[in-house]
C-alpha cells in the first residue's frame, strides 16, 4: 500500500493545533499523535509477529515465545509471561532469554521435558501439574479423563439381573436384564402383574 505525502500531512482538523511540534518520524514526516501511517503499519506487523510467536510457544513449546529461537525436545523450558502484541501471555521461553535454575526444574507431566515455572504462575489452571505447553496439558488431561470415564462406566455397568439374579456387565446404563430371554421373562411378568 502506497501512502501519499498528502495523507501524511496534517489535515484541516489539526491546523489550529499544529503550534505544538510533535517531531519527525524515521521517514522525516511530522508526527501527529505518535506515528505516521508507515510507522503504524510497521508497528502493527511487529505486534502481529510477537502475538504469533507467543501463541505458537504456548501451544507447542517448539520455539521461544520471547526471541523466536527453536527449542530442542529435551532442552530446559522456562514458562513465564511474555509480551504478546498488546498484552501478556504465559508461554514457553528458552534458557537464553532467562536465567534458568536447572535444580528447580521439574519434568513435564506428559513429555518429561524439564520445565521451570515461577510460583506466581501456579493459578487454578496450572495447579493440576507442570506442563511445557498446552498440547502436553491437553494430552495428559485427555488420558486422565478417559481413564476416569472408563472406571465410572465399569462401575455403572456392573449390574445384577432382575430375573435370574446373575451378575453381568451391561452394555447400556439402563439395562436391567442379562439376556434377551430374561428380558422377555421380565416383560411377561410385568404384563401378568398389571
Amino acid at each position: 500500500m502506497r501512502v501519499t505525502d498528502k495523507e501524511k500531512a496534517p489535515g484541516p482538523l489539526f491546523e489550529n493545533r499544529n503550534a505544538m511540534d510533535f517531531g519527525n518520524c524515521e521517514h522525516g514526516k511530522p508526527l501527529l499523535f505518535g506515528r505516521c501511517k508507515e510507522c503504524a503499519a510497521k508497528r502493527r506487523a511487529e505486534r502481529g509477529e510477537r502475538f504469533r510467536r507467543a501463541t505458537e510457544a504456548k501451544a507447542t513449546a517448539g520455539l521461544c515465545g520471547n526471541c523466536g529461537r527453536a527449542i530442542a525436545e529435551g532442552e530446559l523450558v522456562v514458562v513465564r509471561e511474555v509480551f504478546a502484541g498488546r498484552g501478556y501471555s504465559v508461554a514457553a521461553t528458552c534458557g537464553g532469554c532467562n536465567r534458568p535454575e536447572p535444580d528447580k526444574a521439574q519434568p513435564c507431566y506428559w513429555c518429561e521435558r524439564p520445565v521451570q515455572m515461577p510460583y506466581e504462575l501456579f493459578t487454578s489452571r496450572n495447579r493440576s501439574g507442570i506442563f511445557c505447553s498446552d498440547r502436553c496439558r491437553g494430552k495428559w488431561h485427555n488420558r486422565r479423563n478417559s481413564a476416569i470415564r472408563k472406571r465410572q462406566r465399569q462401575r455403572y455397568l456392573a449390574k445384577t439381573c432382575e430375573v435370574c439374579a446373575k451378575e453381568f456387565a451391561a452394555k447400556r446404563v439402563d439395562a436391567k436384564t442379562c439376556s434377551p430371554a430374561c428380558k422377555q421373562k421380565a416383560h411377561r411378568l410385568r404384563r401378568h402383574e398389571g
